[in-house]
């Protein structure tokens, strides 16, 4: 396999890559997620701007299908069961940002007869995922590191979606030059306390993880008939064996 790097902030080198690969598919999953701020930062307009220029150049080497990793931020505060048509005026600076992208790219992708795609990923987790300020994550550090781990909002309820299941939705989105916005997520509801208690278990250390005793409860959950209806049930890694697998990365990643 042959890797190529451009950093694509700096549209010489966006342009330099796309023009000596001529690709005819690209997926763009690049997006700054680092901070626990991410989602309030002003880099999202630099990356909402070089994800046009891409397009841009992907359109002038005549490539044919742009796929776009979307969010379930596009979707703000949300509801449960929601469908890609569902919108919200509620939204961060990261899913303004993702969502204006999508519309730009889903006109201009038309006009040009390119196929454009937006895999909107729910709440990823699995291995490989080393972002501390994530929720997982920052729960099995601090348990293998003998801490209390406090749950601050036990009844809020997410889609978590296997990374595997992310990477086989992609491909076969792509296969099927499939057109449009499909939720890419597990379409199960996880509430947080259980998600908690789970990890503990796995971990044998239930006495480390405290709940608060805040009722009040988020819900994002995602309608996933649109994707199974064009590519299958690829998200269908059941939640206790990812997290089981994502514990057995994070033991290996901090006791080896």
């Amino acid at each position: 396999m042959i890797v190529k790097k451009a950093d694509l902030l700096h549209e010489e080198e966006t342009a330099d890559l796309i023009t000596e690969v001529m690709p005819d598919v690209l997926c763009h999953l690049a997006w700054s997620l680092e901070g626990t701020d991410y989602r309030k930062s002003s880099q999202n307009m630099d990356w909402l701007a070089a994800s046009i220029i891409l397009l841009k150049h992907f359109i002038i080497a005549e490539g044919k299908q742009f796929l776009f990793a979307g969010s379930s931020a596009e979707y703000g505060n949300g509801n449960p069961g929601i469908t890609e048509n569902d919108r919200s005026e509620e939204l961060s600076m990261y899913g303004f940002a993702k969502k204006l992208f999508v519309q730009a790219a889903e006109c201009c992708c038309r006009t040009n007869d390119v196929i454009f795609t937006c895999a909107r990923y729910f709440s990823i987790y699995g291995p490989g995922d080393d972002k501390k300020a994530s929720a997982i994550p920052a729960a099995i550090l601090s348990l293998l590191e003998g801490k209390k781990f406090v749950c601050k909002a036990p009844y809020n309820i997410w889609d978590f979606v296997y990374v595997e299941d992310c990477a086989r939705a992609a491909y076969q989105l792509v296969e099927h030059e499939c057109a449009g916005s499909y939720n890419v997520a597990s379409g199960k509801p996880q509430r947080m306390k259980d998600v908690f208690g789970l990890i503990s278990e796995l971990l044998q250390c239930e006495e480390l993880v405290e709940y608060n005793t805040d009722s009040t409860a988020f819900s994002l959950t995602a309608d996933t008939s649109r994707l199974r209806e064009a590519v299958g049930n690829v998200c269908s890694t059941p939640f206790r064996e990812g997290l089981e697998k994502t514990v057995v990365w994070w033991k290996h990643r901090y006791l080896d």
